[in-house]
């Protein structure tokens, strides 16, 4: 799996544990793939000073590769692709 198939995963809907998610960005380093929950699963995001400052979706980071040379990980192997494109 190259970077580039991955890109075209951007704004594509997929069930992520039983989860709809929306693919928002691809991170190359790792490589992975972060997911933005679209169902009401939200989080508390904190300030500077580590205060409670505003809710936002809930994401999910999904690694590509399984450490050690194993090949794909379990948890981008279960992504699901959904028809359509994210809201």
């Amino acid at each position: 799996m190259n970077i580039e198939a991955l890109r075209d995963w951007i704004g594509l809907p997929v069930s992520y544990r039983g989860t709809r998610c929306c693919v928002l960005e691809v991170l190359e380093d790792a490589p992975a793939l972060v997911l933005v929950d679209q169902q009401a699963g939200v989080s508390l995001q904190t300030d500077q000073f580590g205060d409670p400052a505003r809710q936002v979706p809930s994401t999910y980071v999904v690694p590509i590769w399984a450490g050690g040379g194993g090949g794909l990980h379990e948890d981008f192997l279960s992504l699901e692709l959904l028809d359509g494109r994210c809201q």
